[in-house]
């Protein structure tokens, strides 16, 4: 049997950079690599040189962690230094974590209902820094995303405490209004009032956003739309509250689901995991003890609301925003919610600042119970600014979206990045963890100049009779890059799955890069699991053809790139978004291809 054995380790040990689907080794903390094996009960194990099993070190017990911190914030008020000064000696390294960390606030309570998230937070920020775990090229998930100008800027930590002067609210609400001009009214919605929530670094401003007397009139009664701190319901409260401590990295403290192997921390590199850093720099530098700072949207069951609810957050330059948003449809709830950012060129209630960066790291919890569905836009910003569009301003904006999904319910994400920010990297993490839920996730990515956009999907079948569908389209030009990595796992249990992936990239300049990085893990045969990608130049063949009918070569490029983005963009729920896609941006690139084909290169 040990013979047996030590010779089926090793052929797993030589498949193993098969089965990974990278073509590299795997390793833990940077050491030798290991390998993937079966013990002899069939369940798979890691072997790294004699280390602890992986799930072992990197399991998170909650309870654990919770009295951990507790016992450190403790033993830290005695010796009269905080966590925070004690983490912020240990980041020395980092100018941007040093900065934020010296600004977060110092408190010794353990009291309130996100107190044990924010402890549980900062230990494990402080392993990592110990550990020099800041993310970076090494890593598998940040294998083509640079972030080293980002870690070596000092950003200002963005609290909004005070109410805005009339100035300020003018400035905020002038450059809502020119975002609104590119988006338009929902679909739906004709000239009806829209239902808005508007943040400014995490915190509501009522003034930009609906009134009282219209939340109450579009919302349900029963509905919940407020920081956590404000809900008086001890049940609810401590079940949103469990949302975040059970979600999986993209968005929470948890951990991946996967019953026979959690994956969590993905310091290492590894298929299925996530590094979680970002995420763990919002739990606790962007919620208070007392839930402040957290915004939840409950919607009772059986409810069904007729709007598309606006969660709009801004933020100043050389500001770092944390904002975290929780969205909890209850039994058979429907709603329509889409994310936006619009960034400000100025800073409102604040001192200068010597950067013109601004980063919003901005994570959302989805829990969907039974038969409820969602249908969520993440729309980034829209080309609010020419500074921006030009690199004056540099955006960087992380987004974290973890999505649990029970019996029955389904939920349609679209995600769109066009405006060719700095750096754009949403992570998404979605887990079918009831019969027949579903899931439908498309992206659309349009870069430019030096633009960097990252799209990194995980989708979880851990139940039978689950369906997903993930369709992605990336066109980029000038020295811009696009990356996607997505993800699906199916368990054992988990018969008769049926997801599906598809990846399409345009080139369309000799300096613009694509990586795609399509994943299948399937413990299950019967499947129907199927994924593609291809990525190409314009055909020459379409376009003499087009421009055999009367057709410019701007407008043959036109007409190609609406066909390619068409199958996505249609699925925007905003029509003037899509119009201007259309008719501004596409023609806008049409013109710069043309450019660089007579030479006009752009730095």
């Amino acid at each position: 049997m040990s013979a047996s054995k030590s010779n089926f380790d090793k052929k797993m040990a030589f498949a193993a950079p098969v089965l990974s689907l990278s073509g590299e080794k795997l390793s833990v903390c940077g050491e030798r690599p290991f390998a993937r094996t079966r013990s002899a009960f069939g369940r798979r194990s890691s072997r790294h040189c004699g280390q602890p099993r992986l799930s072992e070190l990197l399991r998170l017990d909650m309870r654990r962690n919770d009295q951990s911190a507790g016992s450190d914030d403790s033993r830290a008020a005695e010796g009269g230094q905080s966590m925070t000064v004690q983490a912020t000696g240990t980041w020395q390294s980092s100018a941007f974590l040093e900065s934020l960390l010296a600004q977060a606030p110092t408190t010794s309570s353990l009291t309130g209902c996100c107190a044990a998230l924010r402890g549980a937070a900062l230990v494990r920020l402080e392993n990592a820094a110990r550990e020099k775990r800041l993310p970076h090229r090494k890593m598998e998930t940040w294998r083509f995303t640079d972030i080293g100008e980002l870690l070596a800027t000092r950003f200002k930590l963005g609290t909004l405490r005070e109410a805005l002067a009339a100035e300020q609210l003018e400035l905020a609400r002038a450059t809502l209004a020119k975002a609104d001009s590119i988006c338009g009214q929902p679909s739906g919605n004709g000239t009806k009032e829209r239902l808005r929530f508007v943040f400014l670094h995490g915190q509501l401003v009522p003034e930009l956003s609906s009134s009282v007397d219209s939340q109450r009139s579009c919302l349900p009664s029963g509905s919940f739309a407020d920081n956590l701190s404000a809900c008086k319901d001890a049940v609810l409260q401590e079940r949103l509250v469990s949302v975040v401590r059970n979600a999986p990295p993209e968005a929470g403290l948890g951990v991946v689901p996967f019953r026979e192997e959690p994956k969590t921390l993905d310091y290492a590199s590894g298929i299925g995991k996530v590094n979680d850093f970002f995420s763990l720099l919002n739990a606790y530098l962007g919620m208070s003890a007392n839930g402040d700072g957290v915004f939840v949207l409950y919607l009772p069951p059986g409810s069904v609301t007729d709007k598309m609810i606006e969660i709009v957050q801004m933020a100043d330059a050389g500001v770092a925003a944390h904002p975290r948003l929780i969205l909890y449809l209850d039994h058979g709830a429907l709603a329509s919610v889409s994310l936006r950012f619009v960034p400000l060129e100025s800073e409102l209630g604040h001192e200068k600042s010597d950067t013109s960066a601004t980063l919003m790291n901005e994570c959302v919890n989805v829990h969907l119970e039974p038969e409820a569905s969602l249908k969520l836009s993440v729309l980034g910003s829209q080309g609010v600014s020419e500074a921006i569009r030009q690199e004056q301003l540099r955006i960087y904006y992380m987004t974290g979206l973890s999505v649990r999904c029970e019996k029955g319910s389904s939920i349609s994400v679209v995600n769109l990045n066009v405006d060719s920010l700095a750096l754009r990297r949403i992570v998404l993490g979605v887990d079918l963890c009831g019969r027949e839920a579903s899931c439908n996730v498309s992206g659309l990515t349009l870069l430019q100049n030096r633009a960097l956009g990252d799209v990194q999907v995980r989708i979880g079948h851990h139940v039978p009779q689950c369906a997903s569908r993930q369709l992605q389209k990336n066109l980029v030009v000038d020295r811009s890059t696009a990356i996607f990595k997505g993800t699906i796992y199916v368990e054992r249990e988990a018969d008769g799955t049926d997801a599906h992936q598809l990846i399409r990239s345009l080139v369309l300049s000799d300096r613009a890069r694509v990586h795609v990085m399509p994943f299948l893990e399937v413990l299950n045969d019967d499947v129907a699991c199927t994924h593609g990608a291809a990525s190409a130049h314009l055909d020459e063949s379409e376009l003499f053809y087009i421009q055999s009918r009367g057709a410019t070569m701007d407008e043959a490029r036109t007409i190609l790139m609406n066909g390619f983005v068409g199958e996505v963009s249609k699925v925007v729920p905003y029509p003037d978004l899509e119009r201007w896609i259309f008719e501004r941006l596409l023609r806008e690139i049409a013109q710069r291809v043309t450019a660089l084909w007579r030479g006009d290169n752009r730095d």
